[in-house]
């Protein structure tokens, strides 16, 4: 059963993999603060997700699974596949991320977490 937050991700991550930034990108309020890697200092406002967001939609053949996706109040956690190729080589990255997303639908925050020993590894 899905609900109308995790439709909202759902919805972003369609756009990501057809490669519709710019109404990928509509789906975050103004404001949003996203951390690409939850350690590192956000990027906070849509500008600053911009080139960001854009290198995730021009990555070549991006396919995505989402293995869980639960929601409580504001916030989406999911739990996701995704499976790209960078560089000539095919990638497959496990990630989870918590998403806060406002009663006008829009996303105010998004944290990632993944392992970057499992990007790194597939790239040599």
């Amino acid at each position: 059963m899905s609900n109308r937050l995790e439709d909202i991700v759902r919805s972003f991550l369609d756009c990501v993999a057809s490669g519709d930034m710019e109404t990928a990108i509509d789906y975050y309020a103004d404001d949003v603060t996203v951390h690409v890697a939850a350690w590192h200092d956000p990027l906070v406002g849509r500008e600053a997700i911009r080139d960001v967001l854009r290198h995730e939609v021009e990555l070549s053949d991006y396919r995505y699974t989402i293995r869980n996706i639960a929601s409580t109040g504001a916030v989406v956690f999911i739990e996701v596949v995704d499976e790209f190729k960078r560089d000539g080589k095919n990638i497959t990255m496990h990630w989870s991320g918590v998403w806060e997303i406002n009663q006008a639908g829009k996303i105010t925050a998004r944290r990632d977490y993944w392992d970057a020993k499992e990007f790194e590894a597939q790239l040599v």
